[in-house]
């Protein structure tokens, strides 16, 4: 999730875009995939993530 290119970074951006297609979120799954890979190359996935656990660790 912290941007590196790889296959891992494949597999998350096909999930991420399959998904918001079905949410109508994007026309194509291919345009979800990119729009997946933006957020993955800007860092901000990793930074969603890094918020979310610190908010479950504190409300739990």
């Amino acid at each position: 999730l912290g941007g590196e290119p790889g296959p891992l970074s494949d597999v998350v951006a096909a999930n991420a875009g399959a998904a918001l297609y079905v949410a109508e979120v994007t026309r194509s799954i291919g345009e979800g995939v990119e729009r997946a890979r933006e957020v993955l190359r800007s860092g901000e996935a990793e930074r969603l993530l890094r918020d979310y656990i610190r908010f479950s660790t504190v409300s739990a």
